[in-house]
This record gives C-alpha cells, sequence and structure tokens, in this order.
C-alpha cells in the first residue's frame, strides 16, 4: 500500500513516532479531505512498517518485510536467488504505501527483474500501462484512490488484449478478499506476511505459465 495523500507516511516530518498517530487519528496527517477518518488497518499497517523500518537498520541481515509484517530474514550468504530469463521482462508493483512498493521492487530485482515499475494506485498504474507493456503485475487490494479491485475490473475492459497476470500482494485474507480478487481474473493471492521462497515460487510459476505473454493495454 502506498503513500497517502502524496506524502511519505514514513518521514520524520509527517510524525514525530506511530503514537502520535495512534493517540489522536483524526489529526493524523493520514486523513484527508475526503475521507476524515483514518481507517484502522491503514494506521496499523504504517504503524507496522514505521517499527520494521527501524529494525532493518540495526541488523545486518537482510530483512524482506511487507507492509503487514515481516515476511522473511535472508542472509547476504543466501541473496543468489535469481530466476534465469528475467532480465529483459518489465513488471509493475501497484501499492499506495511507498516502503511496500521498495520492499517489492527489492524482491523482484534479487529474482532477476531489472526494469520494474512502480504505480501509486489504480489510475496510474493504468496510465502507465497505456504506453509500457509488462509481464506481470503485483497488486496491493486496499488503496488510496483506485483500490486493487476496481483496477482488476478496468484492466480486463481496457485491455486490447489479454491482460498480463496480476497477483495481488495484500494483508486482506479473508475469504471474500481472496475470491472477489480470483472470480475478477486474478492470478494468484498471496497474503502479508509472506515468505520471500513463496513468493519466488509464485513468481516463477506465474511467469512460466505466461512466459509467451507481453500484453499492452
Amino acid at each position: 500500500m502506498g503513500e497517502v495523500g502524496g506524502s511519505n507516511p514514513l518521514s520524520p516530518t509527517t510524525f514525530s513516532s506511530p503514537y502520535s498517530a495512534l493517540k489522536n487519528p483524526l489529526k493524523s496527517p493520514l486523513k484527508s479531505a475526503e475521507d476524515p477518518y483514518v481507517s484502522r488497518e491503514k494506521l496499523l499497517e504504517i504503524v507496522v512498517v514505521y517499527f520494521l523500518k527501524l529494525i532493518r537498520k540495526k541488523t545486518e541481515s537482510r530483512m524482506i518485510t511487507l507492509a503487514g509484517g515481516e515476511v522473511s530474514s535472508r542472509s547476504n550468504s543466501n541473496m543468489d536467488e535469481k530466476i534465469p530469463g528475467l532480465s529483459d521482462q518489465p513488471v509493475l508493483v501497484v501499492d499506495d504505501l511507498k516502503s511496500a512498493r521498495a520492499v517489492l521492487s527489492d524482491m523482484l530485482k534479487d529474482l532477476g527483474f531489472t526494469k520494474v515499475l512502480e504505480a501509486s494506485d489504480g489510475t496510474e498504474a493504468l496510465g502507465m500501462l497505456k504506453n509500457s507493456p509488462v509481464q506481470l503485475i503485483l497488486c496491493d487490494f486496499l488503496m488510496e484512490g483506485m483500490n486493487g479491485i476496481e483496477f482488476l475490473e478496468h484492466l480486463r475492459t481496457t485491455c486490447q488484449d489479454e491482460h498480463p497476470p496480476v497477483i495481488f500482494v495484500s494483508a486482506l485474507g479473508d475469504v471474500s478478499s481472496v475470491e472477489s480478487a480470483m472470480k475478477l481474473g486474478a492470478t494468484d493471492y498471496l497474503v502479508k506476511p509472506v515468505s520471500f521462497r513463496k513468493f519466488k515460487r509464485k513468481i516463477e510459476s506465474t511467469i512460466c505459465a505466461k512466459s509467451g505473454l507481453l500484453a499492452s493495454c
């Protein structure tokens, strides 16, 4: 998930600590004019990422984290996880939380992707896809602006050809959320926290199954 209102929720200038947002969420800079209330899920997600970022600074191990929590901890000796043939395959990460986009991008680059595009919501993603076809899309469910489900609906109706595979990566793991994404044509659904090994297996199987697909929208 991504930045709210165009600011970085992890920046010290946003709030001195996550406690300030928890104590008085109605005065938190995370609220918007359209929606003055900060959802509990959004606030919890940002707080978790805040503390995970502090943890990462204090360890020599590579902490692979997502907004929903710790995903995996890998030492530098286990960083050779590249999948052959991915360097020329562009991929798009759609998430309204900048830190989550950065982590997913790092994980994809660890697998061998060199062309990783980022979008902060569904609207921006659709605009990018008009000029930049991709091989794979990783998308969050809950986002400010156009959410993941709305994005997938638009993707199905605006693509000139079959759309690229879409893997949801979300903290929402309830049956209803997963089913709604899969019924609309999502290729797979990963619930945070997700291990790097599982992430790799899903990416590898999806790319292999769609090896000939490079659709433009």
